[in-house]
């Protein structure tokens, strides 16, 4: 199985956005966090992104690593909780997965999207401040390949014409006494 990968980035002036896009991105098998840069609304509290296309059935939950503990979310299906311990009011949380840790969600079942709504939420489900946001995001689909055209058989030579002309073999009965 081949698979295809597209990095989309998306920008907002403030904390929720809808991007279209020109093509479909189909049979998406899983979806990454690469970056983000989003104000934090409370002291310490997460950053929950809720990305419509994206949701899922389950809980969302992110590392807390300055104080060694997990911090659920209650709200559910979103698509990442980042923590933002350590920073005031209105201070960007910057998410990098090469300092911070790898995130993303597979798919059982591919997702087919042509647009990406997006939600800045702070841990109770209300809506971020109301400054911009940048997420960008690595999309892992499988690629389907194109149905091949069975091999071509050689051309059929033609029997040749029956012909009355041909010699006609006989051969002799034994003689019964």
């Amino acid at each position: 199985m081949e698979e295809e990968v597209h990095y989309l980035t998306l920008k907002s002036s403030n904390n929720a956005s809808t991007l279209i896009f020109s093509q479909q991105y189909s049979n998406v098998t899983r979806v990454e966090l690469c970056y983000a840069s989003i104000p934090v609304k409370e002291k310490n509290e997460p950053v929950v992104l809720d990305i419509e296309e994206f949701r899922t059935g389950y809980t969302d939950e992110g590392l807390d690593v300055i104080r060694s503990r997990e911090t659920t979310s209650p709200v559910r299906g979103f698509f990442a909780t980042i923590p933002a311990e350590g920073l005031e009011e209105g201070e960007r949380r910057i998410f990098k997965e090469t300092s911070d840790y790898l995130y993303g969600i597979n798919y059982t079942t591919p997702i087919n999207f042509t647009r990406l709504t997006t939600r800045v939420l702070d841990q109770s489900g209300k809506p971020g401040f109301e400054e911009g946001h940048t997420i960008v995001l690595r999309i892992i689909s499988r690629r389907i390949s194109e149905p091949r055209e069975p091999p071509r058989q050689p051309p059929r030579r033609p029997l040749p014409p029956r012909n009355s002309q041909r010699p006609v073999i006989m051969i002799p009965q034994r003689q019964m006494r």
